[in-house]
């Protein structure tokens, strides 16, 4: 028998244990493939309330976060907080001096902008195309 500590909640098709009912029931959800949130404007249907009403807010058009610096609006807090307007872009290019908002957008620009000159030791060395 084992030892479940916090987790009182089990599995009995995988044996995963969980602290939380609602857990154990999502994963159940994910065993059956039960999806119990149906959206009437498309007939799609959705494991949780949370995610029916997410896409509602895509039909909807539903953008409830708003910039306070120019007035645009997100769907989510966290794309808001991505948009950002700092009048400058932090992550810099060390090979051609180009900038980016996001790190990713940098990261992004090496794979498809730049040329690998050399791969030697696992570490690629890179020169841009201007």
């Amino acid at each position: 028998m084992t030892h479940l500590g916090d987790k009182l909640f089990k599995c009995s098709e995988c044996d995963k244990c969980f602290k939380r009912k609602e857990n154990l029931q999502l994963l159940k959800m994910n065993h059956t493939g039960d999806k119990t949130f149906k959206w009437s404007e498309c007939e799609k249907c959705f494991k949780t309330k949370a995610n029916l009403h997410w896409h509602k807010m895509i039909h909807m058009g539903e953008k409830p976060f708003k910039c306070s610096e120019c007035d645009k609006y997100f769907r989510t807090k966290a794309n808001l907080q991505l948009h950002i307007h700092m009048g400058e872009n932090p992550f810099k290019c060390s090979e051609c001096d180009k900038c980016f908002r996001q790190k990713n957008d940098l990261f992004l620009y090496h794979l498809n902008s730049l040329n690998v000159i050399n791969v030697s030791g696992g570490k690629k060395t890179y020169n841009c195309i201007k």
